[in-house]
């Protein structure tokens, strides 16, 4: 700095598309170039890594990896240099990749920031690859760099990966539950009186036997249920030719509550194939009589009859 002024530049480096290694090295001719003219803020073009028009590129993985690897070779070239530069690429993040520009100065990945207003005209089709950023600030493992990101959340649109903008929504993770806790405590109380194992087994009776009331009806299929694994008393399944939904819609009009759709998880939905519709969910547990059993039966009879 001099007489309070910083010499800050607008870097437009060479580079070739899909080509990160190139793309690397021209970015460190421009970033040594800015360091002998004494610039102290260096800012990059977007997606400078990769190149802007990799189009249906962005989504392969050699080409994320290939970008990642570019950004720590220009963290570590940033050393001994008191220069901030801002340089861009494309990052995956849950299932979802993100226009990002990241910030390193001496070595140090200091953080990355999506961008949030995402073009969707004519030759700028970005929402066909991207994710818009949002406020929210999550940390991401990058290359061997621990970097806090600004993104992340879900609230009550199980699909969406950011909080929402309504209040209150939009706080109602750091909300506290002041009756959900007491709820809680006179539960552990009950537990420790009745025991652990002894509620554990009349869960798993309870389980087993919707299973096999479920596995009575051609039209169902149980999803997640594999022989040897431990499981709570919770029961995931689709109805054929019923979207989750609906079929939530026929159940509570015949007296049984269900959970449906992507059930808070859009990611392990996607991650075994149901998403974006989501499952039916079935829960049972100490308390469940046989009278809970012979109502879903009778719902499950109706479904069948009208299908």
């Amino acid at each position: 700095m001099r007489d309070g002024f910083v010499k800050v530049a607008a870097v437009t480096p060479d580079i070739k598309v899909a080509d990160c290694r190139y793309n690397m090295e021209s970015i460190k001719k421009e970033i040594s170039r800015c360091r002998k003219e004494a610039v102290k803020i260096a800012v990059f073009p977007e997606l400078c890594i990769t190149g802007y028009t990799c189009g249906d590129l962005f989504l392969q993985d050699i080409l994320l990896e290939e970008a990642k690897k570019a950004l720590r070779a220009l963290v570590e070239y940033s050393k001994g240099c008191d220069m901030i530069c801002f340089v861009g690429l494309p990052v995956m993040k849950n299932a979802r990749l993100y226009n990002v520009c990241a910030v390193f100065c001496n070595g140090e990945l200091l953080g990355m920031v999506p961008k949030r207003n995402i073009p969707n005209y004519s030759e700028f089709y970005e929402l066909r690859h991207f994710e818009p950023g949002n406020e929210d600030v999550s940390e991401i493992k990058l290359t061997g760099y621990d970097a806090p990101v600004l993104f992340g959340g879900t609230g009550f649109e199980s699909a969406n990966q950011n909080m929402p903008q309504s209040l209150p929504e939009r706080y109602e993770m750091g909300t506290m539950n002041i009756s959900g806790i007491a709820g809680l405590n006179a539960a552990l109380k009950w537990e420790l009186d009745q025991g652990i194992e002894t509620i554990w087994q009349k869960e798993q009776e309870h389980r087993n036997k919707l299973i096999s009331l479920l596995q009575e009806y051609w039209f169902i299929k149980i999803v997640g249920n594999y022989p040897g694994c431990n499981y709570v008393g919770i029961v995931s399944g689709l109805i054929e030719g019923i979207s989750s939904d609906s079929a939530g819609e026929i159940f509570d009009r015949c007296g049984i509550a269900v959970r449906t759709g992507l059930q808070c998880a859009p990611l392990a939905h996607q991650f075994i194939g149901t998403y974006p519709a989501g499952t039916i969910r079935f829960s049972v547990g100490y308390f469940t009589s046989e009278d809970d059993f012979e109502e879903l039966r009778q719902a499950l009879d109706y479904i069948e009859e009208n299908l």
